[in-house]
């Protein structure tokens, strides 16, 4: 697949200005090879409201091709974490249910981009009305015949049938996907009741650590991640497509109070710092030079864990609350 004849430039999504500032150029990653025909993207700041995107970009169609996961590499990423790792991923799921209960016990549940629909597995058992909606073939057919789900494989335009047809709309880390993210908020909006009550989950480009790795951070990825929020810049995206945002937080520790939310940071502070240092910075280099040290296996609460997956939730990097979550009512 070679796209270099479908690259395009954009304004800003949030203010429509065209007056940037670069922060820095991505490269491609490795496994696409000539792919895209470009080395490196650059990633550009909004100089009226501060919106970081990628300009130019991958253009719309060949993003639409990108997410069939074609790639043998991207199938291998969808496989292990979407699927292998889905009880790796229940817990969160049930967390962020728990922050969503609080303000919407019941009703008609949409998640859009709901990739293998572990979340909506978590859901329904909790009595939701759940129903997905994603643009993957691949992650249609799992969630339709793995789970049993009724999932739509159209745009959100095009569920015309439905205005203000759900009492919530989740999309969690799909909006730095979207190559018109204002759009998307905007048939959220449409999607919901008035009062209804939107999650929104993306990466958090102003957090201490992204600011620390700058172009090396994990979640720059100019073919796939083509718009960065802070959380100023969500919040007045969100303002300005018809929602009060009532509720926002760090993606690993946000809660359903404000005690268990004290715990969490605690908890993750201990897990994702503390524990990942020392994965990272004795554990890991052992075990490249001391094969046997990889062959464990065991099973806590229910979650089975090996080196590879050890290696795959731990990642390459040091984080805390790099990644954000917002709750808003719509209005």
């Amino acid at each position: 697949m070679s796209v270099e004849s479908d690259v395009e430039y954009v304004t800003c999504n949030l203010c429509g200005a065209d007056n940037t500032a670069l922060l820095f150029r991505a490269p491609t990653p490795q496994r696409y090879g000539n792919a895209f025909s470009r080395e490196t993207w650059n990633i550009v700041r909004c100089r009226q409201c501060g919106l970081i995107y990628v300009n130019p970009r991958v253009g719309v169609s060949s993003l639409r091709e990108f997410y069939c996961f074609e790639n043998p590499a991207d199938q291998t990423l969808v496989q292990e974490w979407f699927v292998d790792g889905a009880d790796l991923q229940a817990p969160t799921w049930r967390r962020f249910l728990r922050i969503i209960h609080r303000y919407q016990p019941t009703g008609r549940l949409l998640d859009v981009g709901c990739g293998g629909g572990g979340f909506l597995v978590e859901a329904r058992n909790l009595g939701y009305q759940v129903t997905g909606q994603d643009i993957s073939p691949y992650f249609l057919d799992y969630c339709r015949s793995q789970h049993g789900l009724t999932v739509y494989g159209e745009e959100l335009e095009a569920l015309e049938s439905m205005p203000g047809g759900f009492d919530c709309v989740t999309a969690f880390d799909v909006i730095e996907h979207h190559p018109d993210p204002k759009q998307m908020l905007t048939e959220i909006r449409r999607l919901l009741r008035p009062g209804g009550l939107a999650v929104v989950s993306t990466h958090d480009i102003g957090n201490l650590f992204a600011r620390l790795y700058g172009v090396n951070w994990r979640h720059i990825h100019p073919v796939g991640h083509i718009t960065y929020f802070t959380q100023t810049t969500l919040a007045k995206m969100l303002s300005a497509t018809g929602f009060q945002v009532i509720h926002r937080g760090g993606l690993h520790t946000m809660d359903a109070s404000t005690a268990t939310e004290a715990r969490n940071w605690l908890t993750q502070f201990g897990k994702v710092i503390l524990l990942r240092s020392l994965i990272l910075g004795f554990y890991r280099p052992l075990a490249d030079h001391i094969s046997t040290l990889t062959h464990w296996q065991f099973t806590w609460r229910g979650l089975r864990l090996d080196h590879t997956r050890l290696m795959m939730r731990v990642g390459q990097q040091i984080i805390m609350n790099d990644d954000m979550i917002f709750l808003a009512v719509a209005i």
